[in-house]
C-alpha cells in the first residue's frame, strides 16, 4: 500500500475514534453537567439567602443602635438641664 494512502487511512481511523469518544463523553457527561448546573444554582440561591439574612441583621443592629443613642442623648439633655437648674438656684 502507498505510504500516503496508508497515512490517510490511519488519519481517517483516528478521526472516527476521536468522534466516537467525543460523542460518548458528551452523552455520559450530560447528567453530570446537569447536576453541576443544579449545584451551582443551589449555591447561588444560598448565597443570596445568606446575604439577605446578613442585611436584615445589620438593619436590626443599626436600628437598635439608633434607638440606644436617642435614649442616651435624651438622658444627657436631662442631666444638663438639671445641672443648669442647680447653677441657677445657686446664683439666685
Amino acid at each position: 500500500m502507498d505510504p500516503v494512502a496508508r497515512g490517510e487511512m490511519v488519519e481517517a481511523e483516528l478521526d472516527t475514534f476521536i468522534a466516537r469518544r467525543h460523542d460518548k463523553r458528551v452523552k455520559e457527561e450530560g447528567g453530570e453537567r446537569a447536576a453541576e448546573e443544579a449545584w451551582a444554582e443551589s449555591a447561588r440561591r444560598q448565597t443570596v439567602k445568606l446575604r439577605e439574612a446578613a442585611r436584615a441583621e445589620c438593619s436590626l443592629y443599626y436600628e437598635h443602635m439608633a434607638e440606644l443613642h436617642t435614649r442616651l442623648a435624651e438622658e444627657h439633655r436631662q442631666k444638663a438641664a438639671r445641672l443648669c437648674e442647680t447653677d441657677e438656684r445657686r446664683t439666685a
